[in-house]
């Protein structure tokens, strides 16, 4: 499930980036290059804290509820082993 949240956050991450850039593109190589590292380090401060309280929580006797609720959370897929995965 965290592979899965972080595969889903870069897609997002990745799209908002192209579409920014494809509306100013006057910004010069420095300043894209800036604008990419302030949104990596935006995504980081707010996702990792989060995945790290998912693997922290993935070995609790509530895995399976905490799993369920990601899942609708965050709207992802279970994996296929039906717990959260690292």
């Amino acid at each position: 499930m965290v592979d899965e949240m972080r595969k889903r956050t870069e897609q997002i991450r990745e799209a908002e980036l192209t579409r920014l850039l494809t509306r100013v593109p006057q910004l010069s190589p420095p300043a894209r290059v800036a604008v990419a590292t302030c949104i990596d380090r935006i995504v980081h401060a707010l996702l990792q804290p989060a995945l790290t309280r998912v693997i922290v929580q993935s070995e609790s006797a509530h895995t399976a509820e905490h799993a369920e609720a990601l899942l609708v959370l965050f709207a992802l897929e279970p994996d296929t082993a039906g717990r959260c995965s690292r």
